[in-house]
């Protein structure tokens, strides 16, 4: 019967190791789960960020035509307010002939 009690210790011991090997497995499993969940949050976090700063990038882009179309419209209205201070000049030289 010792025999059979040892045997008997051996298998309960072994179950317990591989019940504890087990246990660990299953933490290690969920551990590397976790990892690549977080891996995964980062990978998209940084997508949406990328994304972001090329829409940031075409509203600067976008910004800097709008500041050049009215720089070059504010030229055009100077030049056409000097040319009628102009024709107003010379409208008023023709205007003192004219003088009762």
């Amino acid at each position: 019967m010792s025999a059979a009690r040892q045997s008997s210790g051996k298998i309960s011991q072994a179950s317990e190791q591989i019940e504890g090997a087990t246990l660990q497995l299953s933490a290690s499993s969920k551990q590397g789960l976790s990892s690549a969940a977080a891996v995964s949050f980062i990978s998209l976090s940084l997508q949406e960020q990328r994304t972001a700063s090329e829409q940031v990038a075409c509203n600067v882009e976008r910004v800097a035509q709008s500041v050049e179309e009215n720089a070059a419209a504010q030229s055009g209205i100077v030049r056409t307010t000097q040319e009628l201070k102009a024709m107003s000049d010379g409208l008023g030289v023709i205007l003192q002939r004219f003088s009762f």
